[in-house]
């Protein structure tokens, strides 16, 4: 056996610490005929277009990586990955791939890091076959390992392409090849469930996904589920109506002092809309209220569908009444109402046979300079070809103005 020997180690020189701060390099805007005063070096642009990353400022960070190379700064993999973020974070996946693709021309040679960001963009695209061939190259091409992250992005792009069987193998092989797992791939593994979750499977998938959680805390790592895990785990609930499991999920954020946000109030009273339980709805908002969580347009709109959804010719008149409380205190917290807010107070009168009420929610619909699109118009039309009270004249009469409406305002109808 070889043994090879060490060398030793040389003593290490005293860290000079400034206390001055590092003064920010200055970088003209691209439309500016100033010349900068000395040339910045690569580490510099590479934080200046990190910035951009929060900002989702596009424009300021390709103006910056122009400027770098004009003057002749080349980049490093370090600027790169920092540019196919800033693409990322702007929903901009094509550019990603581009700057991937232009960095490997350019001779510089990708790290875990990038890939890993690159993957992660197959999610924007709903393109997992891409994510899978892009996890392919950086092993067979470059030798490298995915890491937890390459994992959890993986898992991301199965999500958004509904394809659960290859996210349960994608997080069955990282356990296989050792790689331990962590909050993002558990709740990546749980959306990709939620997302292909239905009302013939929920139950199942619930299950599948509190057992996964369950063995996330026995695990060596004890990786515990957060508050985006379990307002994922609440999403996938919505989906099949689960209220009970919903309970569930919200005790076990309050017991691990898991904060609800508005999201996730709003994913809880979508799981009552899809039961077209009201009493546990209207529950679950004075809970909300109690806990001094401040709403929304998703939790106001939601909880107005959760109406809708209950709404009947027996009770209409009391829920759109309810609902026009909601709508007071929405405007009075200055939340706006949007489309899918005025869709469910049409609905709840629609649902009643209130085609009058209905079609004076499209005028204050319009008056709040929300257009209507074609939920507004299928509820309209589903709702005066249900309203047994009016005659066939009327109702035909009703829908063809609607139709016509729809043409003028170039609303695609989707329903023939």
């Amino acid at each position: 056996m070889i043994v090879c020997k060490k060398e030793p180690q040389r003593p290490r020189r005293p860290i000079r610490r400034s206390k001055a701060p590092r003064k920010k390099l200055w970088i003209p805007e691209e439309s500016s005929d100033r010349v900068g005063t000395g040339r910045g070096t690569v580490i510099d642009y590479t934080k200046e277009i990190q910035e951009c990353i929060q900002t989702r400022d596009v424009t300021r960070a390709e103006e910056l990586f122009g400027m770098m190379k004009r003057q002749g700064v080349k980049p490093n993999e370090y600027t790169y990955n920092v540019l196919m973020k800033a693409y990322s974070k702007a929903g901009k996946a094509d550019k990603v791939f581009e700057t991937f693709d232009e960095m490997i021309g350019e001779g510089v040679e990708p790290n875990v890091k990038i890939f890993n960001t690159a993957i992660n963009a197959c999610a924007i695209t709903h393109d997992v076959n891409r994510a899978l061939n892009l996890r392919s190259q950086m092993e067979q091409e470059y030798g490298l390992e995915p890491d937890a992250f390459t994992y959890s992005s993986l898992l991301n792009a199965c999500a958004k392409t509904n394809n659960l069987d290859m996210a349960k193998k994608i997080y069955q092989e990282m356990s296989s090849v050792g790689i331990e797992g962590d909050v993002y791939t558990l709740s990546a593994m749980i959306d990709a469930y939620a997302e292909a979750t239905n009302l013939e499977n929920c139950l199942v998938h619930f299950e599948e996904c509190r057992t996964l959680i369950e063995r996330a805390k026995s695990d060596r790592k004890r990786i515990m589920a957060n508050e985006w895990t379990y307002s994922l785990l609440i999403k996938l609930c919505s989906r099949g109506g689960l209220v009970e499991q919903a309970t569930w999920v919200l005790n076990e954020m309050k017991k691990h002092d898991e904060s609800l946000n508005t999201v996730t109030c709003g994913a809880l009273l979508d799981t009552c809309a899809k039961a077209g339980d009201l009493a546990s709805g209207k529950r679950f908002w004075n809970e909300m209220k109690d806990d001094g969580i401040q709403h929304s347009v998703v939790s106001f709109t939601a909880m107005i569908n959760v109406y809708a959804e209950d709404s009947n010719p027996g009770n209409c008149k009391h829920h759109l009444k309810s609902c026009q409380t909601l709508l007071r205190e929405m405007k009075k917290k200055n939340v706006k109402p949007n489309n899918k807010t005025y869709n469910s107070l049409i609905k709840v009168c629609a649902r009643g046979g209130m085609m009058t009420e209905a079609m004076q929610m499209v005028q204050f619909m319009k008056k709040d300079k929300v257009v209507p699109d074609v939920v507004t118009y299928n509820t309209l039309i589903d709702g005066f070809a249900s309203a047994t009270h009016l005659g066939k004249k009327e109702i035909q009469s009703n829908v063809n103005t609607l139709l016509r409406e729809m043409e003028a305002s170039g609303v695609k109808p989707n329903v023939i």
